[in-house]
């Protein structure tokens, strides 16, 4: 008999170590809400700078890109409105009250973010797209024929003030880092393993070609074997190479993820108050670039632990972050599962290197986990990224001290912002910080400093956080450590 209770204690033990794996799947779990990133569609070719990121000219959407995110826009709608992964309340028809859509302020990236919105929400039958005036008159929604679009406004943020879309742009945590990855002498001894292929790059186009022009070389050559017949393509052995050098040239730039910060952060405030609030926002999608997929794979630790993940998103990817709810059990706390979709590929659950083997995470654990690596406001940004004098930085009080950084960890989350923490950033998570999202003001008791303004920002149950670390940021670049993984 003790034999026998001494089994079930193992089983029960097992059963908590999965994270509630089981009850949650047996559970009537149905999404409630939901926040998504886009890369937009194919475009025209676009230049940047290697060092600072920022772009030259104004590259367009093209008619092969516009085709990509309404099939995603198809993709979205088809996933919510049937099966296991529909949403509740779902239907299909915009209603500006429960969605919102926002873009970076590019022609790409707005118009992608239209044609995401004409697949998501399909046109409407005419008669149904109507409005009857006072005095009995009938009007008719702009069109013709059968069917009318339903028109979905979008939303945008000058280039200045977009943390969440363009963290990256003038972070110079970001640009220190691609410049210690093109000084080191693993990228030296990288480059030279490649000499005799960038030879031949340099005599294709014209012009001296080094590993940290690959991603100029590859949008170029991309583009061009796309959309100009008379271009000599590259043999398939050569692409194959080009294309694993900018994957790992863009994964080594932008893995400690401080470019995502504010955009997870604003994923989690939106997701927090769908909980405690199920009439709020059913929907927010945002419109954006690649960069933001791989600073948030490399801020959470995905691309370290899923090489897959260390590649350039396709055009028209996207990153879904579904709100779960057990229908039968309002009270039950709510899960958060993470989907990618590269390109025109079968969309996936991600499971994130911190949550064992459970692709349902709890909403509370969820924030717990990666409240340290976010920020909630502008001051945060600006010390993460190390920013003191553009952005709005040389007003905001974004006092940092050379290598080291503070991090709010927030505690449980159950329907309410929980206990405040400052952690150490250890060395083999490197992320970050930021968000719009207004989070409440609290009393904070501190140790052994002036703690920085964000960290006055989260409460636990009593108006208290507990002790401050100093954190040491190692270098960001590991070089054959990490291509060895």
């Amino acid at each position: 008999m003790a034999f026998m209770l001494s089994l079930q204690r193992i089983a029960l033990v097992a059963l908590l170590g999965l994270g509630h794996l089981t009850l949650y799947a047996s559970a009537e779990y149905q999404t409630v809400s939901a926040v998504v990133l886009s890369r937009h569609g194919a475009r025209t070719i676009l230049e940047k700078d290697t060092l600072t990121f920022k772009e030259v000219g104004e590259p367009k959407l093209t008619i092969e890109g516009m085709l990509q995110l309404q099939d995603s826009g198809k993709f979205l709608n088809d996933r919510w409105s049937n099966g296991q992964t529909s949403m509740k309340g779902f239907t299909g028809i915009y209603d500006p009250k429960t969605v919102y859509v926002r873009s970076s302020n590019t022609h790409r990236t707005a118009l992608s973010a239209q044609m995401l919105a004409s697949g998501l929400f399909p046109p409407q039958l005419a008669a149904e797209a109507t409005l009857v005036l006072a005095n009995g008159t009938t009007l008719t929604a702009p069109g013709e024929g059968a069917t009318r679009d339903q028109l979905v406004p979008i939303f945008t943020e000058n280039e200045e003030d977009d943390l969440i879309l363009r963290g990256w742009l003038e972070c110079s945590a970001l640009e220190t880092q691609a410049s210690q990855l093109f000084k080191s002498r693993d990228f030296a001894e990288h480059e030279e393993q490649h000499t005799s292929f960038f030879d031949v790059l340099t005599q294709k186009l014209n012009t001296k070609v080094g590993l940290k022009d690959m991603w100029n070389v590859y949008d170029f050559i991309n583009t061009q074997q796309s959309y100009n017949a008379t271009f000599e393509k590259l043999s398939t052995e050569q692409w194959a190479e080009l294309t694993n050098l900018v994957n790992d040239l863009e994964y080594h730039k932008f893995k400690s993820g401080q470019g995502a910060a504010s955009f997870l952060g604003n994923v989690m405030t939106t997701l927090n108050t769908a909980a405690e609030n199920p009439a709020a926002r059913k929907l927010t999608y945002y419109s954006g670039h690649y960069t933001t997929f791989v600073n948030f794979f490399g801020l959470t630790g995905l691309s370290t632990s899923d090489r897959s993940l260390r590649t350039i998103p396709e055009y028209g990817s996207l990153l879904i972050f579904e709100l779960l709810a057990d229908d039968a059990n309002p009270a039950a706390e709510k899960l958060v599962k993470i989907s990618y979709r590269n390109g025109q590929a079968p969309a996936r659950t991600l499971v994130l290197p911190e949550m064992g083997e459970r692709e349902l995470i709890p909403l509370s654990t969820f924030y717990k986990s990666f409240s340290p690596n976010v920020a909630f406001s502008l001051q945060d940004w600006c010390r993460i990224c190390k920013n003191t004098s553009s952005r709005g930085c040389s007003a905001a009080d974004s006092t940092y001290n050379g290598s080291t950084l503070y991090h709010v960890c927030v505690g449980a989350v159950v329907g309410a912002i929980g206990g405040l923490v400052l952690s150490k950033w250890h060395s083999k998570r490197k992320r970050s910080q930021d968000t719009n999202a207004q989070v409440p003001v609290a009393r904070v008791t501190h140790t052994d400093m002036v703690l920085p303004y964000s960290a006055q920002r989260v409460m636990n149950g009593s108006g208290e956080c507990c002790a401050v670390h100093k954190v040491e940021v190692l270098p960001p670049y590991e070089g054959k450590r990490d291509r060895a993984q």
